[in-house]
């Protein structure tokens, strides 16, 4: 006699592991949403794009919209994370691969570069919205920068743990000169029309910022002037926009604190 059981114990577990169709649809169109919202930010911007022109492009009415996202703004919360999260993902995995402290922090640096070769539009999207409008990026954006720049904060740890980096200097601090002088860099280049090359301009940041932090016994690889120069005005620059994120932030949590 045939195991009929087993067989029906084997298309249940089948027809368990399939989503049925009405789950695949609402996924489906669900990226489709995404993919139509992350169209129109980059095109108007947050604030200038309208939820009803992004159901249009999906060929939805405005109010299926909100049945998958309750707002607008968390509808760019998803374009970010969806940006964000591989990126993460990669740079964790792809840097197990690389040995030595400093060879890290050098392919942290690269990876954001490359990021910004590849997918420039929403690098600038999540710039520009970030600066324009701070008060709603206050836990989200913040959280997910903490997250994907927490690997540079850790590597300027063990350095100074291993003692190629000088004790007492701030790895917060670091952090913020590598992330701020690879942004301002992005938008020299956006405004000039110029190509980044992320190898060279990798080598350069992190020949400055190791030649800032490397403790003294420690080899020091040579800057040529001019790219040096280059290099310090970047960091120049990073820093005073760090300083006026700062007072931002300060204004807020005191605006928060008075309500």
């Amino acid at each position: 006699m045939a195991n009929t059981g087993g067989m029906r114990g084997a298309e249940k577990a089948q027809s368990r592991s399939v989503p049925p169709p009405r789950t695949i649809h609402r996924a489906a169109r669900e990226r489709a949403i995404v993919a139509a919202a992350k169209k129109a930010f980059i095109a108007k911007g947050y604030d200038a794009a309208s939820v009803a022109e992004i159901a249009k492009e999906v060929g939805v009415v405005e109010g299926t919209v909100y049945t998958y996202f309750d707002s607008k703004l968390s509808l760019l919360y998803r374009v970010i994370l969806e940006f964000y999260e591989p990126l993460i993902a990669d740079v964790e995995r792809s840097m197990q691969r690389v040995s030595g402290i400093r060879n890290r922090i050098r392919f942290v640096i690269w990876r954001q570069l490359v990021a910004f070769i590849e997918e420039p539009e929403i690098c600038y999207l999540v710039i520009r919205q970030l600066h324009s409008s701070a008060r709603s990026y206050d836990t989200f954006v913040v959280d997910l920068a903490r997250r994907y720049t927490a690997v540079s904060v850790r590597l300027v740890n063990d350095g100074i743990e291993s003692g190629e980096f000088r004790p007492g200097i701030s790895p917060l601090l670091i952090r913020s000169v590598i992330y701020g002088s690879i942004e301002n860099l992005y938008w020299r280049l956006l405004y000039r029309d110029q190509e980044i090359d992320a190898e060279r301009m990798a080598d350069e940041i992190a020949d400055v910022v190791f030649s800032g932090i490397a403790a003294e016994n420690a080899h020091k690889q040579s800057v040529q002037p001019s790219d040096s120069a280059l290099l310090q005005a970047l960091l120049s620059e990073a820093l005073q926009e760090i300083r006026r994120l700062n007072e931002n932030l300060e204004k807020l949590r005191q605006e928060s604190s008075d309500i």
